[in-house]
């Protein structure tokens, strides 16, 4: 149990907390209650989020250390496959994968020099398949298998998993490398028995290496394309752990090899979901979670609200939504996480009233970009706004705001302009059909 539900348990049995639950999804328990003609009722998720769209092919690690792919229209509850850790309701934009062939990698290699690639059918995580990546016997050269992909000017991310075969050092290089800074920037070594890496200076980690156990470890770097070109990844076995020559050639025995899967490109700064691939590109698209209808007016008040979330967002861009309430930019509520300096967020509600204007923003500090955030905000229509993070609160609003009129809810999007979605994961929503004062907000929040 989470250091979240002994505080809420302790709110919950105060008066007025108890009288205003209008919805509390908590996804943690899998538990969902909504307001039903004045009624806190317990109902099936689907029954409060009416207006649903999800696609095929989303994937996350269940609770033990799985990863699954979810059916179309399916709410995901996802887990940290390295620590077992409940994350929440995971929600995500549009997201892909370049590569042709995640698992095994085979149908990207365009170019083998000194090593023979063999596809293992159930020598993967768990028992999926994966491909070997095993030195012949010729004489020095780079020992690596490479994939190419059309790419332009900008961010990309690889990622892929690693695991030691009959050698415990891999070689990571961006191929086309003058496209990626050079060597031996673009390249990185990698102790694949304990996942520790060494980056070139061209490389970042975009998040910390994952261990998915049974020797396996997933890694996620980052690099900047200069320009339009032909381009990809290589991978091969080297008994140096360091950087030796920029990129390592020796004379193979027969006896190097590594194991690799999970093979992923992207364009972009930020992690995303894994998406499986097996003959051709893979675009998943967008997921949007939607409250309207008499289930949204059952649990809103027009004269004043409370919402609180429990969330993490993921090394996002830009700003992502964790919950959005309107749909024009005149007329609008919502929590939010913007974009600080790489990799730093941090959350805040905005306001707009009725006749438009510039969004109003009650921000708090700066905060990692995927931990867990408690984020609270009270609104009373033309008399208060209050915002909390973490048992701080802002008493201080910039302006007494007007409440607007609005007609649905967007959990973890938005339904208009750019949307925004959260790209992450909400543990818990709770929404309150009243303003409540500052105290209130701090004590679940803390």
């Amino acid at each position: 149990m989470s250091i979240w539900t002994p505080m809420w348990d302790k709110v919950l049995e105060s008066n007025p907390i108890s009288d205003a639950i209008a919805l509390d999804l908590d996804y943690r328990n899998d538990r969902y209650r909504a307001l039903d003609s004045g009624v806190l009722v317990e109902k099936p998720w689907a029954d409060i989020v009416n207006n649903y769209s999800a696609p095929a092919g989303r994937t996350y690690f269940d609770s033990a250390g799985v990863l699954q792919t979810a059916a179309a229209n399916t709410p995901i509850r996802a887990y940290d496959p390295a620590t077992g850790e409940f994350l929440g309701n995971q929600i995500w934009g549009s997201y892909s994968n370049l590569h042709e062939d995640s698992q095994t990698y085979s149908r990207n290699i365009t170019f083998e020099q000194g090593v023979i690639s063999t596809v293992l059918p159930t020598g993967g995580i768990n028992g999926t398949p994966c491909l070997e990546l095993k030195t012949d016997t010729t004489s020095s050269n780079h020992r690596k298998a490479s994939g190419n992909i059309s790419v332009v000017a900008g961010s990309y991310v690889f990622s892929f998993a690693l695991k030691e075969g009959l050698s415990r050092y891999a070689q990571f290089l961006v191929s086309n490398t003058g496209n990626w800074g050079g060597l031996p920037g673009c390249t990185a070594k990698i102790d694949c028995r304990t996942g520790a890496v060494l980056l070139g200076t061209s490389l970042s980690l975009v998040v910390p290496v994952i261990d998915l156990g049974d020797g396996w470890f997933e890694y996620h770097l980052r690099a900047t394309s200069a320009g339009s070109t032909v381009s990809g990844v290589s991978f091969g076995p080297t008994p140096s752990p360091s950087f030796v020559n920029n990129v390592e050639s020796y004379t193979g025995t027969g006896n190097e090899s590594l194991l690799v899967t999970n093979v992923s490109m992207h364009a972009g700064d930020s992690w995303q979901p894994h998406v499986v691939t097996d003959t051709t590109p893979v675009t998943v698209a967008a997921e949007n979670q939607i409250i309207d209808g008499s289930v949204f007016s059952d649990i809103w008040n027009e004269s004043g609200v409370s919402i609180f979330a429990k969330v993490r967002s993921n090394y996002n861009s830009d700003a992502s939504m964790i919950l959005s309430a309107g749909t024009a930019f005149d007329n609008w509520v919502a929590l939010r996480r913007l974009r600080g300096s790489s990799p730093l967020n941090y959350p805040d509600a905005v306001v707009t009233p009725v006749g438009g204007g510039s969004p109003a923003a009650f921000s708090a500090s700066t905060a990692v970009a995927a931990s867990l955030e408690n984020i609270a905000f009270s609104i009373k229509d033309s008399e208060f706004a209050y915002f909390a993070r973490n048992g701080s609160v802002s008493t201080t609003p910039p302006f007494i705001p007007g409440m607007p009129t609005v007609t649905q809810m967007e959990l973890g999007f938005r339904a208009f302009g750019t949307p925004y979605h959260l790209n992450g994961y909400i543990e818990r929503l709770v929404i309150f059909n009243r303003a409540l004062p500052p105290s209130l907000l701090q004590r679940p929040t803390a």
